[in-house]
Order: C-alpha cells, then structure tokens, then sequence
C-alpha cells in the first residue's frame, strides 16, 4: 500500500504540469538505482556502469534514487532515514537527490577515507554544478568518481581514521537497518505517523498535556538534561555500591542494589522513549508532530523523575551506612594499597596495548588507543585527592575529606575500568581472528545458494542482495587483510560478514522452512553475540570512562544497545531467529553508540564540550593543572561531576562549581551530521 502512494504521487508530478510537487517519505529500496521521475531518461546504463566500476575497484556500493521532494526534511536526514530502512551495510554509500526540491543529500561508505566536510566540499565543487544543469546523470557518476578516488588514493588505511581531532574517531557506523533489523520499522513517512499520533480516536478526549505552556524547545532541554543527570545519578550510585559492598559485604547493601537496580530500569525505559523520538524524524517536535512528540517527552521526564525518587528515597540510608566522615581513616587506608596495584599494572597493558597496535588495524584499537595515558592521569588525581583528604582530616575538616575521597574512588575505578578495557579488547580480537574463516566459509555456502536460484531463473530480487553480500566479503577481505599490507581488524572483518549473512537471509528465508531458519540462525548466534558483547563493552568503557564530555545521544544508543544485548542472551536458548536480530542490532547500536562518544570527546578535546563551545572542554582543554594533576582529564572522566546533581544518587552530588551540565542538549539531531555518526552530508543546487 506504501509503494503504490508512492507511485501514485510520482505518476501525478508527471502527468500534472506545473502542479505541485509531492513529497516522498523515506522508503526502502529494492533497486541499486531507483528514478522515481524519470530523471535519467535513457542515461540508466550510464549511471549503473559507474555505479559498476566503483565496486569493482573500491567495494562500495552505491545506491542512487531520485525523488520529487524529500517530504520536507533536510537532504540529509532523508538520505540517513532511507539508508536506515534501506539497512544499507558498512561498505555502502547512498547519494539522494530531490529534483522538484533541487537538493540533496548522501551518505558516506563508513570505511571512506573522506572525511564528511571533506567529500561534501568536493561534491559541492564537482556535483552540484552537473544537477544544476540538470544533468543528472553526470552528477551521479562525477560523485561515484568522488568516492573512488578517494578510496583509491588512500595511502593510510593503518593509521587511525578520524574526522578530526585527536580521539581516533573514524565513523566506523553500520547502517545496516537499526529500526528494520529488529522488525519494527518505525521510521515511516511523517504525514502517516502524524495523522495517526497526532488525531484521537473518534469519542476519545485528548490526553492532558502535564507540561501545557512550556515551549516543546524547552521541554526538550529538560528531557535533556534529565536524562543526563539520571545517567550520572545513577553510574555514580553504583560506584559508591560497589566500594560499600566492598567495605560490608553482600548483606549489607541488598536493598540499595534493589532500589538501583530498579532505577536504572527507569532510566534505561526512558532512553528507550528517546531512541523512538530521535528515530522519529529527527525527534524535533514540530509541525503535527509536535502533540507525539510533547507525549514522549513528558514520558520520558515521568520516567527520570521516578527513578531520581527512587535514588533520593536511599540517600539518606545509604550516607548513614557509608558515613565516610567517620570512616574516612579506613576508606583511605583501602584505597592506596588498590593504587598501588593498578600502577604496577599499567606497564603491563601499556605493553599489551603497544603490541595491539602492531598486530592490528589503528581502527581496531581505537576505543583503547589512549587508555594508558587517561589510567595515568587518572592515578595521579587518586594519589593527590588522597594526599588532601588526609590533609583535611589533619586539619579537623572531615566534610572537605570525603569530597576528596569520592573523587579518589572515582578515579580508581574509571583506572581499572580502562585498563580492563585493554585486556577484554586483546581477548575479543583473538577471539574474533579465529572465528573469521568459518564464518566466511558459511557466508560463501549461503551466497553460493542464492546464485544457484538466480541462475535457476528466481527472479525475487536476489541480484540487489547478492550483489551486497559480495561487496560485504570484499570489505571482510579488506579488513582483514588491507591491500597495503598494514595489519587488519578480525572484528571488522566479522561485522562485514554478518552484513552480508544478513543480506543473503533476507534473500533466502522465504525459501527456507522454520526449521531451517532457525538451525541457521543459532549457527550464527555466537558470532552476533560475540561481535555484539565486544562493541557493546568498548562502548560502555569509553563513555563510563568519559562522561564529563559525553553527551545524550551517545547515552541513548548505548542504553538501547545493552537492552537488546540482554534480550539476546535471553532468547537465545528458546528463539535463535529472534536472538539473533536482537544481537545484531545490539552491536549496530553500540557502534552508533562508540561513534557518536568518540565524536563528543574530540570535540571536547578541541575546547568544545556537549554544549558547544564553553563547555567542560572550552574550561580545562587547555591543559590546565592542579599540584600536577591535569583537571581537564578529571573532568573528561567526569571525576569532578559528581553525578552532575547535588544531592542526587546515594552518596550526592559533590554540589561544587563542576556540577551540571549547559544547554541540557536538545533532541534534534547532531549539528552537520544528521543522526547517524557524522556519515551524512548534502545540500542545495
């Protein structure tokens, strides 16, 4: 029913001169090039040739459409929303462009060596002038000539890809179909979602709007910062658990843990509602979008207010329990033998990490490459928030001790964190180099399979998806063995081939019977979830570690990435078929997760925090240091945070100049790069 509205609208802006021009939601695309106006005319083979060469010498798939109007949205966000429901995979580009609209936007391949900036002011100087004379076909193929010569050129594939700044960022995204994986392709046309969200049923009132006369920008920024400062809330609760049951045991901290445990449901629902806004056309909440989107946000501020009572119900209990003014002496003679241990660690996995940056790709350790240095640093604010917490003891000033304290506790936890990271990372890497050859093996019998209908004449539209399997096992092979000869990335390489399984079973299962499917599906359980658990973890590490510069959306996808990561290792005994989607989009939005916190850290490194500049970033970039700690390193880790909330979680806040965050962020996107980790890009002719 969704495609012939689509036609119907493409048939009345050809056939109804000088009319207006219809626009076309985001959809799926069955065909490498889809024209939905004829805007090609005879040139089809032109553009299918270039399309061909790109593959042949780069691995790329690029996939091409051409629509009337792009339903209202940004060139890009509609060129990310068809890519998503398009499940394009890592090796692929999209370039989609809207005649009646004479704009534009693309999709980047996640392995370019361009970065977005780079490759938009290349198309702004080579495509843009051919569409504005209309010469579609010519733009098409100066862009795919664009990305191949990029490719083609790249002489660094072992080096770290960024896009800039010091993090080792490289958008290392999958597309591969984040709301179609799992089934519920949400992200539909804004006029169908809006009719059906927007309009109560016939004899129903409206909900009650709680937040009636607060601007939906507003409400934004407060869904925001709530969601942020829960998040705080609740990592630094667990922190000061973890040293409790550490200090009485089990017992002691039962009903603490249970109230957490609930909490952290709340605030892992309420990410969940925001995934679904921010998929939902941006989540910008305008236009008759607006009552939804007002909807979801006051479910998400009920859902971080329940958790936040739950916290503030403990606090109480839970400082009387730790009651570190009056323990402090004890507290601290723990801590130091546990620095100590981790400073004669860190020479271990400095070493371990130096050898897995000669073994494997820069990409492959880029969620690690700094951690030695930040476990340093981090060790030396231990070492010195101990020294003054003695002092002020000395001194009779027990209340400016445990400030001290729990910033030592902090610092000594975020240290083990990243040197755990190290070691994890080394076993999933080793893990992963083992299991590439028989996935292949499985992937080849698949693809094998799909040939041998085609040639059998099924005509079911195999091609499109052979074709993309194929290009996944070149990138496998690429990434496992770079043409340059610098050493390769087996996680990669495992992620190509699940792209490509993915693909190939989307081809084959309506020919397969339940019984097939679900052999098939648990043979490749263990790989998803191996991919997954690795990406989830490095994700996890990264922003646990430097959540003083990250922001919401990183947070959201991570939360929603544990979540199906769990419903995975849940249905995996009883419904492979199901467990696997669920890992599968586990690792999608993990490394959607790792992306975007990468992003976030660099740009704090370059004095721009979450909130822009002036950020934690634009205070204490530049080096700044306390008795030879460096506090932009204790901020990036969000040492010095204190959950971001006086009095919030079971120990509060530390309540200083440090706490909160400005701006509280905002549901519309990422500035420049749509909502998909920076691969998007476009603009106007």
């Amino acid at each position: 029913m969704r495609r012939l509205c689509v036609v119907l609208g493409v048939l009345a802006v050809l056939l109804l001169a000088g009319g207006p021009a219809y626009a076309v939601p985001p959809f799926r695309l069955a065909e490498q090039v889809v024209d939905e106006v004829g805007a090609l005319g005879g040139r089809t083979a032109e553009v299918e040739s270039a399309i061909e060469d790109l593959r042949a010498d780069t691995g790329t798939q690029l996939f091409v459409v051409f629509v009337p109007s792009f339903d209202e949205a940004d060139g890009d966000e509609w060129a990310a929303a068809t890519a998503e429901l398009s499940q394009l995979g890592r090796n692929d580009a999209l370039l989609a462009v809207a005649v009646a609209d004479r704009a534009y936007g693309f999709l980047r391949p996640g392995n370019s060596a361009l970065s977005r900036e780079e490759l938009g002011d290349l198309a702004a100087t080579e495509v843009e002038p051919e569409f504005a004379e209309e010469d579609w076909a010519a733009g098409v193929v100066a862009f795919a000539g664009l990305l191949r010569q990029a490719d083609t050129a790249a002489g660094d594939a072992g080096e770290v890809a960024s896009d800039g700044g010091s993090g080792g960022v490289g958008p290392l995204l999958v597309l591969g179909g984040i709301a179609v994986v799992g089934g519920g392709a949400y992200l539909v046309s804004r006029s169908r979602r809006n009719r059906g969200d927007a309009t109560p049923a016939p004899g129903r009132q409206p909900e009650r709007d709680p937040y009636e006369g607060t601007p939906t920008d507003e409400l934004q920024g407060r869904a925001s910062e709530a969601l942020l400062e829960l998040d705080e809330a609740v990592k630094t609760s667990q922190l000061d658990l973890d040293f409790a049951r550490s200090q009485y045991g089990e017992d002691a901290v039962a009903g603490f843990d249970t109230a957490l445990a609930q909490a952290r449901a709340d605030v892992g629902r309420a990410f969940a509602v925001r995934q679904q806004l921010d998929d939902d056309s941006g989540g910008r909440g305008t236009g008759t979008d607006e009552p939804a989107a007002r909807r979801m946000l006051a479910e998400i501020l009920s859902l971080t207010q329940a958790a936040d009572a739950r916290l503030d119900e403990q606090s109480a209990a839970f400082q009387q329990l730790r009651d570190l003014e009056r323990t402090a002496p004890e507290v601290l003679d723990g801590l130091e033998p546990r620095i100590a241990a981790l400073r004669g660690r860190l020479p271990q996995e400095e070493q371990r990490l130096a050898g897995l940056r000669s073994q494997f790709a820069g990409q492959a350790v880029s969620a690690v490459a700094d951690n030695g240095t930040q476990a340093a640093a981090r060790l030396d604010a231990a070492e010195q928030e101990v020294r003054e917490a003695r002092e002020a003891l000395a001194a009779g000033r027990s209340g400016d001790a445990v400030g001290d304290i729990r910033a030592a506790e902090d610092a000594v936890a975020q240290t083990g964190t990243l040197l755990d990271a190290v070691a994890r990372l080394d076993a999933d890497l080793e893990a992963a180099a083992g299991r590439v050859a028989a996935a292949r093996a499985e992937t080849e019998k698949d693809l094998a399979e799909a040939r041998a209908r085609v040639a059998g004449g099924d005509r079911s539209g195999l091609e499109p998806q052979i074709a993309r399997a194929e290009a996944a096992l070149a990138g496998a092979d690429a990434a496992l063995r770079p043409a340059d000869g610098t050493p390769g990335d087996p996680l990669a390489a495992l992620r190509q081939l699940e792209d490509a399984d993915t693909a190939l079973e989307q081809a084959l299962s309506a020919a397969r019977d339940v019984q097939t499917r679900a052999r098939r599906a648990a043979a490749a359980l263990d790989q998803a979830l191996l991919t997954a658990r690795s990406t989830v973890a490095a994700a996890a590490d990264f922003v646990d570690t430097r959540r003083g510069a990250v922001g919401p959306d990183a947070r959201t996808r991570l939360a929603e990435a544990q979540r199906h990561l769990a419903a995975a290792v849940e249905l995996g005994a009883t419904d492979p078929v199901s467990a696997l989607r669920e890992a599968q989009q586990a690792g999608l939005l993990a490394q959607h997760a790792l992306d975007l916190a990468q992003d976030d850290v660099d740009r704090w490194n370059s004095g721009y925090g979450p909130g822009g500049p002036g950020g934690f970033g634009g205070g204490y970039g530049g080096g700044y240091r306390r008795g030879g700690v460096d506090l932009g390193s204790l901020v990036l880790g969000g040492i010095l945070l204190g959950g971001g909330r006086s009095g919030g979680g079971f120990g509060g806040g530390f309540g200083g100049g440090f706490g909160g965050r400005s701006g509280g962020g905002s549901f519309g996107g990422r500035a420049g790069g749509g909502s998909f980790g920076g691969r998007a890009g476009g603009g106007r002719f």
